[in-house]
């Protein structure tokens, strides 16, 4: 595990610090008072692990591996950790409720232990890749472990039966429920609650129903046939599915599938061919599960499409977005080598970047995160805000409405990083 100094080019700090709640000071915005009202300094770091590192779901809180010696060791908030021989990279998160936090980490003997809330648990020769998985509701906790040539799923300290491999540990929305996939000689199958399902060549994107009672998953059905399975049902066959998603109000299903040389998309076991053309990304459903949209790109244009309606051709489309009342969506292009912001089809100003748009509750104000050469600032209501070195967009750091008409972000100038907050405008 490499570690830097702070001084190392803006564009990987950004990506890597984050906040601690309390603010040591305040700077007044007097050109945008009617719009910006405070900065807030959080945080300076001067050396830090780039591969240990996690930003709490509410942007608030931050938990980073640092060096003392040969040791590493946690700090989450302004609290230290116990030293360790290495914390696994990749492996530090927070729960959802943003107020737990688990990492794995390498003991004297070279053993592997969990750590979850600063309490070790079992020693294990190997933990899977992500470590902790936390329930939804933030209070359960799963992970994989290996002894042997076992592996183990670790679900609220409890290890299961062995098996030859174990990896995509879920818990169910409600968090009543867990399920992994593992494998047995060379199948695949479903541990959901401890009880095996139904064995596959191969299984992916393993996920539960947003009611919590059911599962979708690809299948593996044959050397060059797979499925989509939801409910219980599969879909058509077919060589191959990515982006396999389920609306939030758990009715419909949408993916992206190849059959030969043409891609089309599927919604509700439904192909919709797409010619020529290719998706970049999974398709999105507004909340309600109304609507359906995915970017795909025909020719030498790309388009995001709603319910079957293309927009305008773009030399370059990405990030859509649906307003939680699933009235508003909007959407990243690029024109000429710059970029804007397309939102419900009306074309905001040119900028060398732009994206992170966010919407409020009730769809009524959103903002985005644009560049102007070295310039990065936050759009709220068609007004440019303040400018730093960096805004934070990505890694958790995001823009978040705090009400309608109120939001905060995460940004950096120097090696200084700030809370900001702000009104929306109009």
């Amino acid at each position: 595990m490499q570690f830097r100094k702070f001084l190392i080019p803006s564009a990987v700090v950004a990506v890597l610090i984050l906040i601690v709640l309390a603010g040591i000071r305040t700077r007044w915005f007097t050109d945008f008072s009617s719009l910006w009202q405070s900065e807030k300094l959080l945080v300076r770091l001067e050396m830090f692990s780039p591969e240990s590192f996690a930003i709490s779901p509410d942007n608030r809180r931050l938990a980073y591996a640092s060096k003392k010696g040969d040791k590493l060791f946690v700090t989450v908030g302004e609290t230290k950790g116990k030293e360790y021989q290495a914390i696994m990279p990749g492996s530090l998160v927070f729960s959802p409720d943003s107020k737990r936090t688990g990492y794995a980490a390498v003991t004297a003997d070279k053993s592997v232990v969990v750590v979850i809330d600063g309490k070790e648990g079992m020693p294990w020769e190997e933990t899977g890749e992500g470590a902790t998985v936390f329930s939804p509701d933030s209070r359960r906790t799963a992970y994989a472990g290996r002894k042997g040539d076992k592996w183990f799923a670790v679900v609220d300290g409890e290890p299961g039966p062995g098996y030859v491999s174990v990896k995509g540990i879920v818990f169910s929305p409600d968090s009543r429920h867990f399920a992994y996939l593992a494998q047995r000689g060379d199948q695949w199958v479903i541990v959901r609650d401890g009880t095996e399902g139904s064995a596959f060549s191969g299984i992916g994107s393993l996920a539960f129903t947003p009611d919590s009672r059911d599962l979708s998953f690809v299948a593996g059905k044959g050397l060059d046939t797979v499925v989509a399975v939801f409910r219980g049902k599969e879909g058509p066959p077919f060589e191959s599915i990515g982006g396999l998603v389920c609306s939030p109000d758990g009715s419909r299903t949408a993916y992206i599938a190849k059959k030969g040389e043409r891609y089309s998309v599927v919604v509700d076991g439904s192909e919709v061919p797409l010619d020529e053309g290719i998706v970049s990304e999974p398709p999105v459903f507004s909340r309600d599960g109304k609507k359906v949209a995915y970017c795909m790109k025909k020719g030498e244009k790309w388009f995001a499409v709603t319910d079957g309606v293309p927009s305008r051709g773009f030399d370059g489309v990405k990030g859509f977005v649906f307003s939680a009342d699933g009235r508003h969506s909007g959407f990243t292009a690029t024109r000429n080598g710059r970029q804007l912001m397309v939102i419900d089809g009306v074309e905001g100003p040119f900028y060398d970047a732009a994206g992170g748009l966010e919407f409020n509750a009730d769809g009524t104000a959103n903002a985005y995160v644009a560049r102007k050469g070295k310039k990065n600032f936050v759009v709220a209501g068609g007004t440019e805000g303040p400018s730093f070195d960096n805004i934070f967009t990505g890694w958790g750091g995001r823009i978040v409405f705090d009400s309608p008409s109120r939001l905060h972000y995460l940004a950096m100038r120097g090696d200084t990083i700030y809370l900001v907050e702000g009104k929306t405008g109009k």
